[in-house]
């Protein structure tokens, strides 16, 4: 049985004020943004954010690891760890599109157990934790009722990530529903929790990409699952589906199986 997760979801909300404060503060002051070796961006908001953050995890559970997307990994195989994404959606962040945030998630044995996914622009937070129930800025949300891939609203990530298989994964998915949108991210997935959207694809991933949103979607009654319909852990696969009604799972597997072969 889970111990009470309310200090460790209390620290994660000061991480996340933490966070938010200074993307707002460095934003004014304007940033500098370089290409990673992988192709993908970065700015000196991100690093200043995670190192930041980091900080005041050493100082507060100096014996928890911490996985993060800026920096090395910091005892990553610990039973407790922390997983950061100071700022999910660096292009969206670098362009001035408002669909960014922080993403702080507390695991345990390598299962997501508390998650804060915060979105200065928009002034949004959502919070979960096993034991609690979800809540965007306070106020408890759920998943709403879809029973038919027909009547779901779809929502995809960014559709030159990954291969061209999954992306016509994703696409063939997001035919069969009623509407689809692409690339809203993690802002997409809270939506999921909020009863907005009902099922959101996405690769090409990592776990600091997913690991908030775990808890926050779990709190709300959905479910995360990889494409092979596993949940999702900190050593889970790239490939990810964020489900508002669990009976969406089997029919929306099926159309992605083979891209997940």
């Amino acid at each position: 049985m889970i111990e009470d997760l309310s200090d460790i979801l209390f620290f994660a909300e000061d991480l996340a004020d933490l966070s938010r404060s200074m993307i707002e503060s460095e934003l004014a002051q304007g940033f500098d943004l370089e290409i990673k070796a992988d192709g993908s961006p970065v700015t000196s908001v991100d690093r200043a954010v995670e190192a930041a953050l980091r900080e005041r995890i050493a100082a507060r559970f100096p014996q928890h690891g911490v996985i993060g997307e800026e920096f090395e990994d910091e005892a990553a195989d610990a039973e407790e760890v922390w997983v950061l994404d100071p700022i999910d959606g660096t292009k969206q962040f670098a362009t001035g599109l408002p669909l960014y945030g922080s993403l702080i998630a507390f695991a345990r044995a390598g299962r997501p157990l508390v998650g804060v996914m915060d979105f200065p622009a928009t002034r949004d937070r959502w919070r979960g934790a096993v034991g609690h129930p979800t809540t965007r800025n306070n106020r408890a949300v759920k998943v709403r009722d879809c029973t038919d891939l027909a009547s779901a609203w779809i929502a995809c990530g960014n559709p030159t990530r990954g291969g061209s298989a999954e992306a016509a994964a994703c696409l063939g998915l997001a035919q069969r529903g009623r509407q689809s949108v692409w690339g809203g991210g993690s802002y997409a997935f809270a939506q999921v929790a909020s009863g907005r959207i009902d099922l959101a694809p996405d690769c090409g991933l990592d776990a600091f990409d997913y690991a908030a949103v775990v808890p926050v979607l779990e709190g709300a009654g959905g479910l995360a699952v990889d494409w092979r319909g596993a949940p999702l852990t900190l050593t889970g696969g790239t490939q990810v589906l964020m489900l508002g009604d669990r009976r969406l799972k089997d029919p929306a597997l099926a159309l992605l199986e083979e891209a997940a072969l």
